[in-house]
């Protein structure tokens, strides 16, 4: 997957932003991304056309930043629990952050 026109650092990725044509090997330790891997995410830096894109090219999007409020579920069998905290940190789809409960002032993780 090559990169098709000029991406500012930080810019949301979509696929009109790459093309697909034959490359020379990609050294060891630089894995390809595939286009599923890049759609939705951020460009890492700025990157030019004919760009063979790489993990390392890409960053996740932060979906929560420290402060916002956020909803916490929790389900333990057959009990379900949900409560609002604030984020107590940066974090982006699948990760696990840190909350505070305002009521408690008790952080979880």
């Amino acid at each position: 997957m090559i990169v098709a026109q000029t991406l500012a650092i930080h810019k949301i990725l979509d696929p009109a932003d790459f093309t697909t044509r034959r490359v020379l090997p990609i050294p060891p330790g630089k894995a390809a991304s595939e286009l599923d891997q890049c759609i939705g995410q951020e460009a890492a830096e700025d990157l030019r056309p004919g760009t063979v894109m790489t993990s390392q090219l890409v960053n996740a999007v932060p979906l929560v930043k420290p402060g916002q409020l956020v909803t916490v579920n929790l389900r333990r069998g057959m009990v379900s629990l949900r409560s609002v905290a604030r984020a107590m940190e940066q974090g982006a789809m699948g990760q696990t952050i840190r909350v505070r409960n305002e009521n408690t002032r008790t952080c979880w993780k």
